[in-house]
């Protein structure tokens, strides 16, 4: 299965005889990233997720170029670019 869009599926199973489970699946939209994606060495920028982070926050594949704090809170250390993003919490069963 693969998700195209948000909401809600039901997704139906029929085997050869006749026998029928069916299951209901959520899908839910995907997560946002907002605010600038730039900064002069030494400044400082605001994020926001629209998604429920995990325990560990925002994170800079390269903090020597960025860094981010648990707020979002990006600060511009060198040139260069970086990736910023923000791990999030799996679904519960």
């Amino acid at each position: 299965m693969t998700a195209v869009s948000a909401g809600i599926a039901i997704i139906t199973y029929t085997n050869n005889k006749g026998c029928k489970i069916a299951s209901t699946f959520t899908v839910n939209a995907l997560p946002t990233i907002t605010g600038s994606s730039s900064a002069g060495i030494g400044y400082k920028s605001q994020l926001t997720g629209s998604a429920t982070a995990a325990s560990s926050g925002w994170e800079s594949s390269k903090p020597s170029i960025a860094t981010i704090d648990n707020t979002g809170l990006v600060t511009a250390i060198s040139l260069g670019t970086t990736s910023l993003h923000i791990p999030i919490q799996k679904a519960v069963r």
